[in-house]
């Protein structure tokens, strides 16, 4: 048996039936040839010695790996059973848990009879938030081997733009989904929610959000266009008349659009009602 090199593995070639190529150096490592060709990396051990079955683990293929790097992984693996473990099982356990994907769905369609009082609007945000930016980035994740690691970086990933998407809604309709760091931290939030809701459950152990700070949004500044200055002047004088507004409040109002009218450079209260104002 030669030891698995690049050169090797690269020669391999199928013969029209499976079959193994074995590792000289590492019993139980070798690579997989399919008759098609295609090829992988495989590990093989037994639980209970000699008399009981061959179990197969995938490590991954060629084009993925690199002959030392699936040697590393299946030493890794067969420590592993050494010390009673069962890789196979374990794996296929894991491939039958609840993924972030499933508990989303999970959380959509039960959590709004746990929370009655939270406004269908919300709901609604929370869907957008799980389908644009937690299922794509965190989907195919097993939800309690989702790490607070993870979890900041989903929400670094989501400000760095890695979920933005140009969506089709209908035949001519089109959602752009955009990132940002207040996108992140929203969705971020929701994704807390979630695994809390999971926690209830008892679905995970524990909630890996919590201890993972939401991003600051950036700071954003709109100034009153003219025409709104003139409607918000319109406006305190119709709520003087009807006296629903104080003398003191519509003056500190005015003293505001004074200081801070926007694009206007000053804004000047004409004292019948309306605000005339000079642009910048």
């Amino acid at each position: 048996m030669p030891r698995l090199s690049r050169k090797v593995v690269e020669a391999a070639r199928p013969e029209g039936r499976e079959r193994f190529i074995w590792d000289a150096g590492l019993p139980g490592f070798g690579l997989r040839i399919f008759p098609t060709g295609r090829k992988s990396y495989v590990v093989q051990y037994r639980v209970g010695g000699r008399g009981s079955q061959a179990r197969r683990v995938l490590l991954g293929t060629p084009e993925k790996l690199t002959p030392d790097e699936a040697r590393k992984r299946a030493a890794k693996l067969l420590a592993a059973v050494a010390d009673g473990a069962d890789p196979a099982i374990e794996r296929a356990e894991a491939k039958r848990a609840v993924t972030i994907a499933d508990l989303a769905d999970l959380y959509l369609a039960e959590g709004p009879a746990e929370k009655p009082n939270k406004k269908a609007s919300s709901w609604k945000t929370d869907h957008s938030n799980i389908e644009h930016h937690i299922k794509p980035l965190l989907g195919r994740t097993v939800a309690k081997a989702l790490t607070s690691a993870e979890v900041a970086k989903f929400q670094a990933d989501v400000a760095a733009g890695k979920s933005k998407a140009d969506i089709k809604t209908r035949p001519r309709g089109r959602a752009i989904v955009e990132g940002g760091r207040g996108t992140a931290a929203r969705s971020l939030a929701v994704l807390g929610a979630m695994l809390q809701f999971a926690v209830r459950r008892k679905l995970i152990l524990s909630n890996p959000c919590k201890g993972v700070p939401l991003l600051k949004g950036a700071k954003r500044e709109r100034f009153l266009s003219e025409r709104e200055v003139a409607r918000l002047a319109d406006t305190l004088r119709v709520m003087e008349a009807e006296r629903r507004l104080s003398p003191v409040a519509a003056a500190a109002v005015r003293l505001f659009l004074l200081t801070g009218a926007g694009s206007l450079r000053c804004c000047h209260y004409a004292g019948n009602g309306s605000i005339s104002s000079a642009a910048r």
